[in-house]
């Protein structure tokens, strides 16, 4: 038998389902924005495609070359992580 008290869902619970996706929501748009300005893409006339890297046939759509698409994610998790430890430790100083 379930009890009452196990039927509910705790301000912990609630939190958790508010805080995720504002966390993921963030590490979304921090993702897109490094990506925009320090991950290079440009377009291959040679090969005809766009490519992450500048060659001497390719032109630069945007970005610079200073972050691989692999910097670009692990820089985006940890900005996320640190969004999502910030809400935590401001949410539990509140209570």
């Amino acid at each position: 038998a379930t009890t009452a008290a196990a039927a509910t869902t705790s301000d912990d619970e609630w939190f958790a389902l508010v805080a995720a996706p504002l966390a993921g929501a963030f590490g979304s748009a921090v993702d897109s924005l490094l990506g925009a300005a320090l991950q290079f893409s440009g377009y291959c006339a040679e090969r005809k495609c766009v490519v992450e890297a500048p060659g001497p046939t390719v032109t630069r759509i945007c970005g610079t070359p200073l972050l691989s698409n692999h910097g670009v994610n692990f820089a985006a998790a940890l900005c996320t992580a640190a969004a999502a430890a910030a809400i935590v430790a401001a949410a539990t100083s509140v209570r």
